[in-house]
């Protein structure tokens, strides 16, 4: 992917388990977002492209692009509202959906295996339904596909006021003020991390302006119905003990994509973030799945 890097751009505050001279950050213009991305491997190795969740950015990925690009194209846009990327608005998956798109057809990056986490998780399968032939496969990390199906009626109306993401924006920032506790909230285990990590998670927090809009966004996309036409090979990783998203939609979504061929695994002793708590686990899980391709 080619770009125009200035100093800052360029500049990334990694950790030592991550040599620095494997993955490079810069920042293009896409459908009129300033895009900031991490890549690591060449460009004419296949590529995966990862989606983060949401209040994170493609930091989360870091560990898992640097092991992946040995053979692989491995690419991390920040979303935009997230991260080092521009905002967009309106914030709507069919605006998202078109945003990825041309990130990725600009990039040359297509077909790509696509990573999706959570909130990323939905966007990677939205993104497969409405351009199949550029997604190759999909690699879904607790994503958060059927939670807008169970949204009340009551509330997924609300949503399309302008009031809804005003007052979602007034719950996020409240949480703000917990952050420390939140942070630590999607973890089985948080007592197993240094200070690195919640500096790097403090860090995407203070970036994420988006956070309410996604949820909002997501209150008004449900891809329930749809799920049937999803044909690319798929794979399925959440933890048993996922305390924002319920681990048994693992096997509900496996049943609602019968044209795909599907893998599911449910990591024990694992919260909401598989690709940071059971890292070393999932990494021999997304090796073994691409090296079956």
């Amino acid at each position: 992917m080619s770009a125009t890097l200035s100093s800052i751009e360029i500049e990334m505050k990694m950790n030592e388990s991550v040599p620095r001279n494997e993955i490079s950050r810069a920042t293009i213009n896409v459908a009129g977002v300033p895009t900031s991305y991490y890549e690591a491997g060449r460009d004419n190795s296949e590529p995966i492209v990862f989606l983060h969740g949401m209040s994170s950015s493609a930091d989360s990925f870091r560990e898992v692009m640097a092991e992946l690009s040995q053979a692989y194209w491995t690419i991390a846009p920040d979303i935009p509202g997230f991260g080092y990327s521009g905002d967009t608005h309106p914030y709507t998956f069919p605006r998202l959906i078109n945003w990825l798109e041309e990130f990725l057809r600009e990039s040359g990056a297509t077909p790509a295996h696509i990573v999706g986490h959570s909130f990323g998780g939905a966007l990677a399968v939205s993104y497969a339904l409405a351009d199949p032939a550029d997604a190759r496969t999909l690699i879904l990390l607790a994503p958060s596909v059927l939670r807008p199906g169970k949204y009340p009626q009551w509330l997924r109306k609300f949503a399309q006021t302008d009031l809804s993401e005003r007052l979602l924006a007034l719950g996020v920032s409240a949480s703000r003020l917990l952050l420390q506790r939140q942070m630590r909230a999607a973890f089985y285990d948080p007592s197993q991390y240094d200070s690195s990590l919640w500096e790097r998670r403090a860090r995407d927090y203070e970036r994420a302006r988006a956070s309410a809009a996604v949820l909002r966004a997501s209150a008004l996309h449900n891809i329930r119905d749809d799920l049937h036409e999803i044909r690319q090979r798929s794979c399925i990783i959440w933890g048993e003990n996922d305390p924002v998203l319920e681990s048994t939609d693992a096997a509900i979504l496996s049943n609602l994509m019968p044209q795909s061929s599907t893998t599911m695994h449910l990591l024990p002793q694992c919260g909401h973030i598989p690709h940071v708590e059971k890292h070393a686990h999932v990494m021999e899980i997304i090796h073994s799945f691409l090296d079956s391709e």
